[in-house]
């Protein structure tokens, strides 16, 4: 079957990734690891919780550090379906010189401390292997601050988000793609180093997606309100993979292209207001419309509600934030309109459909369904039949691309 060809992983020599951090002088006296998620949630990655005592030189205090390490899947099929050997190079180029040269930008611009971009974890160190060579193995490994230590947390992916919490994502979301384009604007050899790292196509899940239309058509088929639209549906995903890496200009940036609740944790203040909020797993980050990030991250992770009532609205503080970073760094922002906004939303918000709807599955799978459906593969996976929650997000996302006239 396909999960027979499993490797044990484990974390080994971890003390190297530590001095990335804090010096070859580090002492690291003791360290143990478990598992952060159950083997079987985490389909693209092995994810464990470090923690290790250490001491900055041989006469300084010991301190404890809360890590998470994110390691290679076990499954030799998941790691080729997932293409670690091109994911884990670009998610360690986001973390160790992406992240690190938005900062610079903001300081260099006069941008406060307490504004500087912050959501992403703290990096500690990356390594594609313990043999020294650029070969993505079973050693790989980037070791990432554990949020959970500072009470962020991860929201239900089932209930989705409510508009304070869209609002804060948004927010930051916005950010991140702007200094992504005054990156582009100002550094751009570096920009283009980036956008190549790991190569800038990931060819097996362009792939996946093409070949697994059918499954999405055939739920759809069985769903009475949206069944006499799937043709229309088909048309569009098809013409979304052909262009999945069209370029696309100006407002091309980095993107996450993967962000929904689970990869969202926030921090909440002593009356349960979230106020700060992370990003997390950058392994498919690429250069794209900002739109496939704002649209893919409202539709897969926001209540129903919020959605119908105040999608216009999150749209707007999208742009003016973007408007607002833009201007911070001191970027030229005529090109930014809200005018070509909107034509850049209506030309690229068709392309994220066939990853919403792919996304569903996995989103709305009841605890005890991702449970019994562990050792399936990911194409086996989307042929599973979906549950009520599942068929009425792809009838309400279906009608609502029918009504903005994406469809």
């Amino acid at each position: 079957m396909w999960f027979d060809q499993q490797t044990v992983i484990t974390l080994k020599q971890p003390d190297g990734l530590f001095k990335s951090e804090f010096g070859d002088n580090m002492i690291l006296e003791n360290f143990t690891t478990s598992y952060l998620t159950a083997p079987g949630d985490n389909y693209g990655s092995t994810m464990y919780k470090v923690e290790a005592t250490i001491k900055n030189n041989k006469f300084s205090k010991s301190k404890m550090i809360h890590a998470v390490a994110k390691m290679v899947p076990a499954v030799d099929f998941l790691r080729k379906c997932f293409e670690s050997e091109r994911t884990f190079p670009k998610e360690i180029a986001m973390y160790k010189e992406v992240l690190p040269a938005y900062r610079i930008l903001q300081q260099d611009a006069g941008v406060q401390e307490d504004d500087l971009f912050d959501g992403a974890p703290k990096f500690y160190g990356a390594r594609l292997s313990l043999l020294g060579d650029e070969m993505v193995d079973e050693d790989a490994a980037i070791l990432l601050e554990n949020l959970s230590i500072d009470n962020y947390k991860i929201g239900n992916r089932i209930t989705g988000m409510d508009l304070r919490h869209a609002k804060l994502v948004i927010q930051n979301l916005a950010k991140f793609h702007g200094l992504g384009i005054a990156l582009k604007l100002k550094r751009p050899e570096f920009f283009e180093e980036m956008r190549n790292v790991g190569g800038s196509e990931l060819i097996n899940t362009t792939l996946f997606m093409y070949e697994n239309i059918d499954s999405v058509c055939t739920e759809l088929l069985g769903i009475p309100s949206v069944k006499q639209y799937t043709s229309s549906v088909r048309t569009t995903m098809e013409k979304s993979v052909k262009e999945t890496y069209d370029l696309n200009e100006p407002f091309g940036t980095f993107i996450h292209d993967d962000l929904w609740t689970n990869n969202i944790m926030f921090c909440y203040n002593s009356m349960g207001v979230p106020e700060k909020v992370k990003f997390v797993d950058f392994q498919v980050f690429r250069y794209a419309s900002p739109i496939r990030d704002l649209v893919f991250f409202i539709l897969s992770s926001v209540v129903e509600d919020v959605i119908q009532s105040h999608f216009d609205e999150l749209i707007d503080l999208y742009h003016q934030h973007l408007i607002n970073t833009l201007e911070e760094v001191k970027c030229n922002i005529e090109n930014y309109t809200r005018e070509n906004f909107n034509l850049e939303l209506r030309k690229n918000a068709p392309n994220k459909l066939i990853d919403t709807l792919f996304m569903f599955k996995a989103i709305t799978k009841t605890k005890s369904e991702i449970q019994n459906s562990a050792l399936v593969s990911p194409e086996e996976f989307l042929k599973l039949p979906g549950n009520e929650i599942f068929k009425k997000k792809v009838a309400n996302t279906v009608l609502f691309y029918l009504a903005r006239k994406w469809i």
